[in-house]
């Protein structure tokens, strides 16, 4: 990937921009919004089909993703609304908490060693950014072992089968 000619953005986010057959998700939202549809630019992007890089981000952490979509969108409800159900979807499953399998790292010696973290994620706040989703019934099972050590390279499914000796 090389930069564009301005030096911060991707020469794919230059082209993008610059084809009329493309809008970003900013512009589809708010021509969602004049429709009717309660939508945020965050949120339809992970349902865009392309994102580009668009540069360095002011918080110092890496750069910003613009995401695009096509610009028949901006006129077809069709889409528009399919759009808005999966937001609303989205949502839905915000508003109810999560659980959700980590692995953290602690000292030992002088190495680190990797250990499970089982948590349960508040209604409206992010997973922490590798965590695996679990189902509640899971999520009690594997409750007790939280702080465990975990061996190399790990999943939720292969810790139970170790923590609870393959029975469920």
């Amino acid at each position: 990937m090389a930069l564009g000619t301005s030096g911060t953005v991707s020469e794919r986010h230059e082209a993008a921009r610059q084809d009329e057959s493309k809008i970003t998700a900013g512009q589809l939202a708010r021509a969602m919004r004049a429709r009717g549809h309660d939508v945020k630019a965050a949120e339809l992007a992970e349902f865009a089909p392309e994102w580009h890089h668009s540069g360095f981000r002011g918080d110092g952490k890496g750069m910003g993703k613009t995401y695009f979509f096509p610009a028949s969108w901006r006129s077809d409800e069709r889409e528009m609304r399919l759009l808005a159900e999966h937001v609303a979807a989205r949502r839905a499953e915000r508003a109810e908490p999560r659980f959700a399998f980590n692995v953290r790292f602690r000292k030992s010696g002088r190495r680190w060693q990797p250990v499970a973290e089982i948590i349960e994620v508040p209604a409206g706040k992010r997973l922490p950014d590798k965590a695996t989703v679990i189902e509640r019934a899971q999520f009690e099972r594997l409750q007790p072992f939280d702080g465990r050590d975990l061996e190399a390279y790990e999943a939720a499914d292969a810790f139970e089968r170790r923590m609870l000796g393959g029975a469920r």
